[in-house]
């Protein structure tokens, strides 16, 4: 997979060459569209770097940890990091120290390194991984318009003349050797606030900054990215000032993307940067304790860098990962169940007699992320203030919430994340967007119907790779009264437990069951989600200090001895569970849920290891469809965007070519007004030109010295010709001719004559045919209005906005975009445009031209051309040939009906302003007639394709390697 996937970055790497070189004007748009399948690639490089995961994820203190730490423990013996000197207990001596409040701000990664025992650093055993600048830049952004009550927003103008402030001052600036952010970083932050922030970045997305700030990102030195980022935070001092401060932090670590600390780093007695108390500290600068800081080695070619004292809150708040190594001892621990009170026969059945070895984790690795939070509710004025409660900035909260939010999404969408364990207790939850990031997970990797669910299932031996963990179990099994026969011990009382915690909390609460489609119909219609485990703690479960006295002696001996919970009580609760309507809706068999977590010496952990153990033996293959189907997928999106500059020598298949594009395009028109009814008024009006614009144009042009230029270009044809035209005649070959110039002109060679005639602004090829002809004032114009307007709609961002933020496919509309020249082309609209003003310009002085005029008959006639695309050009014998395409292809169009009805097939500029403002105003009542014109453009646009015919304007031996290539893509 691996290679696969260098490969076709490598193909976009030769695409993007090849556009350069050959379709210059076109490698803006194309770069974008090229460089965001890339980035899709290089997130499917990323994964494969790594392990298969198993993830723990829930809000804070919900018992992730003790579902990690249960995987990792070694028959009851604690996991433990090694070093050279001795091992460390993973919980007591380095897992943060809280009192039921936030731990950690970072992931927590558990692997063996077998994927790469390279990595591992055994003197400096704490690999840590570093947010990049970018990341930083989308955390902060996401912090901002999450976090902020009152957050400002740009202008769609302001944001435009910002983006295009940035965009002309680097340009022209030469690419850097070794730039920190290159464009694919840019469009995934994009990406990022696109799918994960909702509405309050749509004004960003929408505007040209992400696509304009790509296109020049290499040319940008490290120190000059505040500024520029800076927009995305409205330009909050406080925010910048944080940004420039890691940025800078960054730099010091040479923009690693891995560091290695010693064990000292992160234990907690030692100020752990794993804390959230770390990102604190950002706020408090003079520190001087030796515990505030830390050693860093940074690995490279050229030998390791070592960094004696580095601040840890800096260090904390660009950690994203941790690492640490699992031991072989670990991987071959054996667990088995306790039957002493396992006496019902088809659970018995259902659970192996012979010990389970827990080696799951020797090719998967364990994920443990930072608990979930509500975003906060801080105003903009607040940001440089301190919250007396945390005692922590408030800017440092904003960018913890923003940073815990940004690794799950990150980590989820980048394919990280091959089986979640969702971990949630019997309390109310308190981030109310949970279900949105449990649903967006579920849809992602297990399908979004119940048979792409039932699909996913079928690759991964039955067991889903999504878990719910119920932890914390221990308390839902108290008795309420020493006495079990007291009313709050009674069955109905029970049953309310179940009621509250799987009904109220958990269904409702946390999934929104009611909403959830998923939850409902898992696999199949009516069939609930069953895939949930209980979870009880050993430490909590005991009959001293704060256990719920359930059984005794595990605090002793590390095993539970007896019961203490009463019998009669235990066998009601028991009871009362397998029968609860609330627990069936999320336990397949709720009695072997039960004995396998609520009796003695059986947590709940070994059932969940070996259902685990099911999914993980097959995620690697699950993950290697996925990334087929992913890299397939890409191949497809790479071929739609340069198939349309091959040009196929077989006619019929260029026909074919040419038809299915038809179809792709009127398919995503359709499926666009169904969603909107305002769109297809918008998008006339942008493949438009207003007649302001073309004023602007024209003022421009014949106020400029372009037309003086171009007639002293025409002077120079003239008097070459004149001087040497005849020997040119004579000459039979090119380079005859060039030796006829070199002669005539005393030029020592071909490179002195080319320079020669381009100085004097002299097309070689022109000036051989013989056939130039000096181009006359309406032709200026005309060659202007018409370079203007395709311009206009051709541009990156022109695009973007016809698509109309992601309701038309981008690649689609570049293809309908691109067919509109071509037909302009073909069709010899700038001819058109010529002939319509001549009349009207041929003066001396053209300051004395009526440009209001001009602007007027030229808007006219190109808005007139795309509302029927040129048909009112075509000849008689062109209509019949679309005719009889059409017929000829039956499973592809119906019959032209629309064209062919009598209504007026060419409009004024005024009855297109009047008929397109109709519709943007009242979408949903426009009139019978305004349907048949949205229909007829449609077949327009069919013909359109149908006639697009072969024009032989490209470079063959290009033409070649582009066709080479694509089908190299496609292989």
């Amino acid at each position: 997979m691996k290679k696969s996937i260098q490969t076709q970055i490598n193909n976009i790497n030769d695409a993007l060459a090849w556009l350069k070189v050959n379709k210059p004007d076109q490698y803006e748009q194309r770069f974008l569209q090229l460089v965001n399948e890339r980035c899709r690639l290089r997130k499917l490089a990323a994964t494969e770097l790594e392990n298969p995961a198993i993830a723990a994820y829930g809000e804070s203190q919900k018992g992730k940890s003790y579902v990690i730490t249960n995987l990792l423990s070694d028959n009851g013996r604690p996991f433990t990091i090694a070093t050279p000197e001795r091992e460390y207990d993973f919980v007591k001596e380095i897992n943060p120290i809280t009192n039921n409040v936030e731990a950690t701000g970072v992931v927590t990664r558990f692997t063996t390194f077998s994927n790469e025992p390279g990595r591992y650093n055994p003197n400096y055993p704490v690999l840590i991984k570093l947010l990049g600048i970018s990341e930083i830049a989308t955390i902060l952004c996401d912090g901002y318009h999450s976090d902020i009550t009152d957050y400002q927003s740009y202008s769609d103008k302001e944001l435009n003349d910002i983006s295009t402030e940035i965009y002309e001052a680097y340009r022209e600036r030469p690419e850097l050797a070794s730039p920190v952010i290159v464009e694919d970083d840019i469009l995934d932050m994009k990406y990022y606030l696109q799918r994960c922030t909702g509405g309050s970045t749509q004004s960003l997305i929408r505007s040209p900054y992400f696509d304009r700030i790509a296109l020049i990102a290499r040319r940008v030195e490290a120190s000059e990215w505040s500024d520029i980022f800076a927009p995305l935070w409205h330009r909050n001092a406080t925010l910048t000032r944080l940004f420039r401060r890691l940025s800078e932090s960054l730099r010091r670590l040479s923009y690693a993307r891995n560091v290695y600390l010693p064990v000292d780093a992160v234990l907690n007695t030692n100020q752990t940067l794993m804390s959230v108390q770390r990102i604190n500290e950002l706020g408090t600068v003079d520190k001087t304790e030796d515990a505030a800081f830390t050693k860093v080695v940074i690995r490279s070619d050229s030998g390791d860098r070592v960094i004696e004292r580095f601040d840890k809150s800096e260090l904390s708040a660009l950690c994203a990962e941790a690492v640490f190594k699992v031991e072989e001892r670990f991987l071959n621990s054996e667990l088995s169940y306790d039957m002493t009170m396992i006496d019902d026969p088809a659970v018995k059945a259902k659970l192996p007699a012979e010990s389970f070895k827990k080696d799951i984790i020797r090719h998967t690795d364990l994920l443990d992320f930072p608990g979930a939070r509500a975003r906060n509710q801080l105003k903009e004025e607040n940001l440089d203030k301190t919250d007396s409660k945390s005692s922590m900035t408030n800017d440092a909260n904003v960018y913890l919430r923003g940073k815990v939010a940004y690794l799950f999404n990150r980590y989820s969408d980048s394919g990280l994340i091959n089986i979640l364990l969702f971990c949630h207790d019997n309390a109310q939850r308190n981030d109310d967007t949970l279900y949105i990031t449990i649903e967006n997970w579920v849809k992602q990797y297990v399908g979004e119907t119940s048979q792409q669910r039932a699909r996913t299932l079928n690759l991964t031996g039955g067991v889903s790779p999504f878990f719910l963990i119920a932890t914390k179990f221990n308390i839902d099994m108290t008795m309420a009264d020493a006495n079990a026969d007291d009313v709050a011990n009674s069955r109905t009382a029970i049953d309310q437990r179940w009621a509250d915690r799987f009904n109220i909390v958990l269904y409702k609460e946390v999934i929104h069951g009611n909403d959830a489609e998923w939850f409902k119909n898992w696999i199949a219609e009516g069939e609930t989600f069953k895939n949930t485990y209980l979870l009880r703690d050993y430490k909590y479960s005991g009959d001293t200090g704060k256990g719920n006295n359930l059984y005794t002696g595990f605090r002793e001996t590390g095993r539970e001895q007896k019961p203490a919970i009463d019998p009669v009580y235990y066998e009601r609760m028991r009871t009362s569970f397998i029968e609860s309507p609330h627990t069936r809706k999320f336990f397949a068999d709720p009695a072997c849920s039960w004995d396998v977590a609520a009796t003695q010496n059986n947590d709940g952990a070994l059932y969940l290891f070996q259902q685990l153990a099911i999914a993980a033996s097959n995620m690697e293959m699950t993950r290697r469809e996925l990334t087929a189907a992913s890299l397939k997928n890409i191949g497809k999106a790479l071929y739609e965007i340069l198939k349309g500059y091959y040009h196929a020598n077989d006619a019929a298949a260029q026909l074919i070519q040419d038809i299915n594009q038809a179809c792709a395009i009127r398919r995503e028109l359709i499926f666009a007004c169904n969603r909107d009814s305002y769109f297809f008024g918008r998008m006339i009006r942008e493949l438009q030109i207003t007649e302001k614009e073309l004023y602007n144009s024209i003022y421009d042009l014949v106020n400029s010295s372009e037309m003086n230029d171009s007639r002293t270009d025409a002077r120079n044809y003239e008097i070459i010709r004149k001087d040497i035209g005849r020997r040119l005649d004579r000459c039979t070959t090119d380079e005859m001719k060039w030796e006829c110039v070199m002669m005539a002109y005393n030029l020592p060679d071909r490179d002195a004559a080319e320079k020669f005639l381009a100085d004097k602004g002299v097309d070689a090829g022109k000036l051989f045919a013989g056939n130039f002809k000096r181009k006359t004032n309406s032709a200026i114009i005309a060659e202007n209005v018409y370079n203007t307007w395709i311009d206009s709609i051709k541009k990156p961002e022109a695009i973007n906005r016809l698509c109309d933020n992601g309701k038309f496919d981008p690649i689609e509309m570049s293809a309908l975009v691109d067919n509109i020249e071509i037909t302009a082309r073909k069709l010899q609209l700038e001819e058109l445009l010529d002939k319509t003003i001549e009349e009207h310009v041929k003066v001396m002085n053209v300051s004395g031209i009526n440009l209001s005029l001009i602007a007027d008959l030229m808007a006219s006639k190109i808005n007139g051309f795309i509302c029927d695309l040129g048909y009112d050009l075509r000849t008689d014998e062109e209509r019949e040939a679309a005719v009889r395409l059409v017929d000829d292809n039956p499973m592809k169009f119906d019959p032209l009906e629309y064209i062919g009805q009598g209504q007026s097939e060419v409009y004024s500029e005024e009855e297109l302003t009047e008929m397109f403002d109709r519709l943007i105003d009242r979408p949903d009542g426009v009139t019978q007639a305004f349907e048949n014109n949205y229909f007829k453009w449609i077949e327009y646009m069919i013909v359109s394709f149908l006639l697009k015919g072969t024009i032989i304007n490209y470079d063959i031996e290009a033409n070649k390697r582009i066709g080479q290539l694509i089908e190299r893509i496609i292989k």
